[in-house]
């Protein structure tokens, strides 16, 4: 059900914080971790075109993939939260808890959500979905 990761580049120059930089950090970090939440509910919802807003321009073809492959079950989110790991410039790692439960012909089957690290990334000033891993 989920498609392949896509590779985020991580790398920045490293600097002392600052109050303003752990303030914007801090910013980041919740709205990267907000964007992967928003993410998952979009795509068990089933709303394609606010699933797409939300994914990445280079992540766009495999997002395709992976919402397109829940449109013959019936889905539900439980228990999510996500938490950025890290946040580095424009790219953060995004860790959640719940699972997307898939109902396929009365068969339940579990996604758990904490076997990944979620990518996300700074797009036009906004965090979106960008693959995992």
């Amino acid at each position: 059900m989920f498609g392949p990761a896509t590779a985020v580049s991580t790398d920045t120059a490293s600097a002392a914080p600052t109050a303003e930089s752990s303030a914007a950090s801090s910013a980041a970090s919740t709205a990267a971790s907000a964007a992967i939440e928003a993410y998952f509910r979009a795509l068990v919802a089933k709303n394609r075109s606010l699933y797409t807003s939300l994914i990445c321009k280079d992540w766009q073809a495999n997002a395709a993939v992976e919402f397109d492959s829940f449109g013959a079950v019936t889905t539900t989110l439980q228990g999510l939260s996500c938490a950025s790991v890290s946040v580095q410039g424009d790219t953060a790692q995004v860790t959640c808890k719940g699972k997307i439960v898939v109902n396929y012909n009365g068969r339940l089957r579990d996604l758990t959500l904490d076997k990944r690290t979620y990518h996300a990334k700074l797009e036009n000033g906004t965090w979106k979905m960008c693959g995992y891993q």
